[in-house]
């Protein structure tokens, strides 16, 4: 089942998903049928930020941490156990697929992940498979963000 058997069919105008996610990623993806916007949010040179939620083997060690930070952004740790690590990284030029390789090769296999937020717009409260309309608000935002965006053109 692809995202868009997920929508009514009754949308007024042909939407489309605001980038992708792997196969094996899960997770927030945005719809629109807003060109500009689209490329707003998913063009790396703008560096909207993307946050996903990882679940890796083995324990993340905070020399680790560190380095990551460096090749994502930002990491935080979420909890961390002898067995596997979770932890949010925050990405603002690369999708998920760079993600698997980085940890990789700190040998810390990706077991899950999700994207969590796209810009301001986040999971929250919203269910594997669900899907809703944006409120005004996230309208607003989305648009401020992308007249920043093109400001920096």
């Amino acid at each position: 089942m692809l995202a868009i058997d997920l929508l009514p069919k009754d949308l007024p105008s042909r939407v489309y998903p605001v980038g992708r996610l792997e196969a094996d990623t899960k997770g927030l993806l945005l719809m629109t049928n807003d060109g500009e916007l689209t490329n707003a949010l998913t063009h790396p040179k703008f560096g909207v930020p993307r946050v996903y939620r990882a679940t890796v083997d083995g324990f993340l060690k905070d020399d680790e941490r560190t380095r990551l930070a460096k090749d994502f952004g930002q990491l935080k740790i979420i909890r961390r156990s002898s067995e596997l690590s979770i932890i949010e990284i925050t990405v603002r030029e690369r999708g998920d697929r760079p993600i698997r390789q980085i940890l990789a090769a700190y040998d810390h296999r990706v077991r899950d992940l999700v994207r969590i937020a796209m810009g301001p717009i986040t999971l929250d409260g919203l269910m594997p498979g669900k899907w809703r309309m944006l409120t005004d608000r996230e309208l607003r935002l989305l648009r401020n963000l992308a007249k920043h965006v093109k400001e920096k053109k």
